[in-house]
């Protein structure tokens, strides 16, 4: 039986390296993504999601990273997944689910969108590093072939909470140089990864 992405990550990253999600009495699960001195909570996360800390991820083994180029991954977060919706997602134009990897920087610190780009930037790099890990010493050919990729940048604008306003043309989100902007404490899975109508 072929082991999915998120068994597989379980196997290469360390244990830290695993956000773990918080539960609900009904039944959803959130993920707390910390930000400096400000903690994000995103909601609804889909239940096959694996949830990496790019700051604590690779390897197993030791340090990977000088202590500058490590200051890239602070802040940085992958979620990689299948969202097994089979249905039309009313904010959304396309079906729901499929394959996906999101990923997220949160750094409190007002920076360039240069610097969110290189940080995004290396968070690919050490996802693509762990399809390298996967490819060799796991047997997996293409570990996230197939999975769409998403780009996100939680500004750093303090204790702001507003609703995300699906009716305009949504930036595609596609690559490091456009992630999409969000802002707030608590924000749904989905305006991460919502499509362009």
């Amino acid at each position: 039986m072929a082991r999915n992405a998120a068994e597989i990550l379980r196997d290469i990253l360390s244990d830290s390296a695993i956000v773990k999600p918080v539960v609900r009495r009904d039944g959803c699960q959130d993920i707390s993504l910390f930000s400096g001195r400000r903690r994000i909570t995103v909601l609804d996360v889909p239940e096959n999601t694996i949830v990496v800390n790019m700051q604590t991820a690779p390897p197993k083994t030791g340090r990977m990273f000088l202590q500058e180029k490590n200051a890239r991954l602070i802040g940085c977060y992958v979620f990689a997944g299948t969202d097994e919706r089979d249905r039309l997602d009313k904010f959304e134009k396309t079906p729901g689910g499929g394959d996906f990897m999101v990923f997220v920087e949160t750094n409190d610190a007002p920076s360039q969108q240069s610097e969110t780009e290189r940080r995004l930037r290396a968070a690919v790099c050490v996802m693509d590093y762990c399809a390298a890990v996967g490819r060799e010493f796991c047997g997996v050919m293409d570990l996230f072939g197939g999975y769409k990729r998403r780009f996100v940048k939680i500004k750093a604008r303090g204790r702001v909470n507003r609703r995300f306003n699906f009716s305009r043309r949504l930036a595609a989100n596609d690559s490091p140089s456009n992630p999409r902007m969000l802002e707030g404490d608590q924000i749904p899975f989905r305006y991460f990864a919502a499509q362009r109508p």
